[in-house]
């Protein structure tokens, strides 16, 4: 190809791209546009890592000036206002201002969100510290309806009163719930914070053995829902199947998890060692996902004009993955206690900061790594490669298990022994 001019390379990409209109293949691809598309993806990344960094820091800092009634009452504020304000620039005529107000924008409602959850969290355990687990199952009854019925409402909502209206009503909704929360949310008295507090180190949290298999379960399981998002709907339509069924295998999966969810927290309130659920859904997860595939590994076929076979796949993934993410958040309380931290909203912020910060990993390299390997390998291999991932950590968090009760069992004969 010889040194090429700026020009010259930005005329080939133009000219000389591969053929994708049968499928897109990295073989086939030329020099430029495997260019240009690092330069895409490199983009991508720095981006979301800068959006990130703050996640599981930035709550505990912003706890030493706030009390969580005022991140409360400033969250939903910016919330509301955003999306009245998203709504609105739908007026502005110039094309390049319009589309960087629009980054700008969800960007700021982004971080509006991530201080509700955060928040929301923290008072989740400050209020209810033996319940964690079946309060945070129940909240995601809540996030489900608000996914599932978010665009719908929004369908409605625009049918009737134009682009404006959908953004312009749930905004307005969110700032008028002002008052009440802030009449209703008790006012958390301020705790001035002392040395020890200002020692603490995210890092003792975030390396603790119980932390390090907490947090890569939370990012593989992340990893095994969102990997559909960008996978499933082709490979569906590669088979058949019309894009409104399409539609409802994923509300399946979705509603499965909603609807499970409380009942595996209080589950997990109840036992008294909880990562036995990661590891049943983990299982359970691989095996959705090899009969999703299906799985080249299966010693049988599956014919897709079968849809409940789909959907059945669909709603144990949905089941097994309320069994796996919710537990999760009480094991990283239970490593404060094991590592003598303060259970306070500094230390509380740093745990749900951690846990945004895990999930929101698997859910960037969900899609991306979907996407990469569903052209490279294709979807079948794809959803193995993923069950095997899920299989391989549910017999660690097992073998983990076993080998802590013989610790335990040891150390109490030895005890026995010397009394």
């Amino acid at each position: 190809m010889g040194h090429l001019k700026p020009r010259e390379v930005r005329a080939r990409i133009v000219t000389m791209g591969a053929d994708t209109t049968n499928g897109f293949r990295w073989r086939e691809m030329t020099c430029e546009q495997i260019a240009v598309l690092m330069t895409i993806y490199f983009t991508y990344l720095t981006t979301w890592l800068n959006l990130s960094i703050p996640a599981p820091i930035f709550p505990k800092e912003l706890s030493k000036g706030f009390s969580c009634r005022s991140l409360l009452a400033f969250g939903l504020l910016v919330c509301g206002g955003c999306t009245i304000t998203f709504g609105m620039l739908t007026l502005i005529d110039t094309t390049s201002l319009f589309v960087l107000l629009c980054f700008l924008v969800r960007i700021l409602l982004a971080v509006a969100c991530t201080i509700l959850s955060n928040t929301g969290l923290v008072l989740l355990v400050q209020y209810f510290p033996n319940n964690v687990a079946t309060l945070f199952g129940i909240g995601e009854v809540f996030t489900g309806i608000g996914l599932v019925a978010g665009p719908a409402l929004g369908g409605v909502l625009y049918t009737t009163g134009g682009y404006i209206l959908p953004f312009a009503a749930l905004g307005s909704i969110a700032i008028l719930a002002l008052p009440f929360f802030w009449i209703f949310v008790p006012q958390q008295k301020a705790k001035k914070s002392t040395n020890a507090d200002m020692e603490l180190s995210m890092l003792k949290l975030l390396l603790h053995p119980k932390s390090i298999v907490n947090s890569i379960v939370i990012v593989l399981i992340a990893v095994a829902w969102t990997v559909l998002d960008a996978t499933l709907e082709p490979h569906l339509r590669k088979h058949g199947i019309q894009p409104k069924i399409v539609g409802i295998m994923f509300l399946v999966m979705a509603a499965f998890y909603s609807t499970t969810s409380p009942l595996w927290g209080r589950l997990a309130d109840k036992l008294p060692e909880n990562r036995i659920m990661i590891v049943i859904g983990l299982i359970l997860i691989a095996i959705g996902l090899l009969w999703l595939g299906p799985s080249p590994l299966l010693p049988f076929s599956v014919k897709y004009d079968f849809v409940w076979y789909t959907a059945v796949s669909l709603a144990i993934i949905g089941t097994a993955y309320g069994m796996c993410v919710v537990p999760t958040y009480s094991i990283y309380l239970s490593v404060l206690r094991e590592i003598n931290y303060p259970q306070n909203n500094s230390t509380h912020g740093m745990v749900s900061g951690l846990f945004t910060s895990m999930y929101s990993s698997g859910s960037f390299i969900g899609p991306s790594l979907g996407g990469f390997l569903y052209d490279l390998i294709g979807f079948e291999w794809l959803v193995t490669f993923v069950a095997v991932a899920c299989s391989l950590m549910g017999f660690h968090v097992f073998v983990t298990l076993l080998v802590e009760g013989k610790a335990v069992e040891k150390q109490y004969s030895t005890d026995n022994t010397l009394i």
